[in-house]
C-alpha cells in the first residue's frame, strides 16, 4: 500500500508523523520541567487565604438544629417477584452469616472471609436492605452486632484504606438505617466514625486527603499523586453534611 502512494502523499504522511512526534516530545519535556520547578508547598496558597476569609464566617452563622427522623414501616412482599428478591437476599445473607460473620465480605467460591476495613462492611452496608425487606431476624442480628461489636479501635485493620469507600459504605450505611428507624445506636456509631474521618479534612484547603488508617486515626494522600480526585472530594460531602445535620454537630 505504501508503494502505491504518490511521492507527495508519502512525504505528507511522514511530515505529519514527525510533527506529531515533535509536539509529543515537547509536551512531555515541558511538563517534566514544570513539575520539577514546583515547590513542596505549592498547594493553592491563594485558596487557603480565600477559605480563611469566608468559611469561618459561614460556620459562625450556622445554627445547631438537630434534625428529627421518624421510623418508617415497610410491608412484606406482595407478589412473586418481590418474594423471589427477598429469597435471594436471604440466601446470600445466610452464606455470609455462616462463613464470614463480622468480616467485611464473603468470598463465595472458597467460602472464606475477606478483610478490607475490619469493621463488618457487609453488615453495615446491608442492614438497611434487611430492614426494608422486613427480614426481622436477620436485621436484629445485624443491629446487635453493630451495637456490641462495631469498634474501630479494636477491630479496624492497621493500614491505610480509601476515605471515600469508608465514607460511602460504612458511614452511609449507618446514616441510611438511622433515617429508616430513628434508632439512636446507629447515630451514635455514625458520630464515632465521623469523628475519625474528620482527620482527613485537616488540610490547608479543606479538601479531604484520600486515605485513612482508622486504627491510628491517621490520614494520608494518594501514594501515586499529590492531587485529589474531584469525584471523591465531592461525593463525601453528602454523608458528612447529613451527619452534621442529624446530629446537630457543626
Amino acid at each position: 500500500y505504501w508503494r502505491q502512494l504518490h511521492r507527495q502523499q508519502r512525504l505528507f504522511i511522514i511530515a505529519i508523523v514527525l510533527l506529531c512526534l515533535f509536539i509529543y516530545i515537547g509536551y512531555r519535556s515541558h511538563g517534566a520541567e514544570k513539575m520539577k520547578k514546583l515547590p513542596e508547598d505549592y498547594h493553592r496558597q491563594e485558596v487557603v487565604k480565600e477559605k480563611q476569609a469566608w468559611q469561618r464566617k459561614k460556620i459562625e452563622q450556622i445554627e445547631s438544629n438537630k434534625v428529627k427522623v421518624q421510623k418508617r414501616i415497610f410491608s412484606n412482599p406482595i407478589n412473586e417477584r418481590q418474594i423471589a428478591v427477598r429469597d435471594a437476599m436471604r440466601h446470600a445473607w445466610k452464606a455470609y452469616r455462616t462463613y464470614a460473620w463480622g468480616y467485611d465480605e464473603l468470598q463465595p467460591i472458597s467460602k472464606a472471609p475477606s478483610i478490607w476495613f475490619g469493621i463488618g462492611l457487609t453488615i453495615v452496608d446491608c442492614i438497611d436492605t434487611l430492614y426494608i425487606m422486613n427480614m426481622t431476624e436477620e436485621y436484629n442480628d445485624a443491629r446487635e452486632w453493630i451495637a456490641t461489636s462495631f469498634d474501630c479501635d479494636a477491630n479496624s485493620v492497621d493500614k491505610f484504606n480509601s476515605h471515600f469507600e469508608i465514607t460511602i459504605r460504612i458511614l452511609g450505611g449507618l446514616l441510611s438505617i438511622y433515617h429508616l428507624t430513628g434508632d439512636e445506636i446507629f447515630l451514635k456509631r455514625a458520630v464515632e466514625l465521623g469523628d475519625r474521618l474528620l482527620i482527613n479534612f485537616n488540610t490547608p484547603t479543606g479538601l479531604p486527603l484520600a486515605e485513612i488508617n482508622l486504627k491510628r486515626k491517621a490520614a494520608s494522600g494518594y501514594r501515586w499523586t499529590s492531587d485529589s480526585a474531584l469525584s471523591e472530594v465531592g461525593t463525601v460531602q453528602l454523608e458528612m453534611r447529613d451527619l452534621s445535620r442529624i446530629s446537630g454537630d457543626q
